[in-house]
């Protein structure tokens, strides 16, 4: 009976790790992937630089690139 108990308890430990361990990496995945859209780096460089020629402020061009 007692060894079951034991089993039982290592069982979910196993499973929790393995859960947590699974979760961490998509999480990662997901950070890594929504990180490399280069079509977003350059158009972002672009209206920074289209705003640099156009004499207006930085910031208006940081929170447009992030509203997009």
């Amino acid at each position: 009976m007692r060894m079951r108990r034991i089993s039982a308890k290592r069982r979910k430990d196993l499973y929790s790790l393995s859960s947590l361990l699974f979760h961490l990496l998509v999480f990662i995945v997901l950070l890594i992937s929504l990180g490399t859209d280069s079509n977003d780096d350059n158009t972002a460089k672009n209206k920074a630089e289209s705003a640099k020629q156009d004499g207006t402020k930085p910031s208006g061009t940081f929170f447009v690139s992030i509203a997009n």
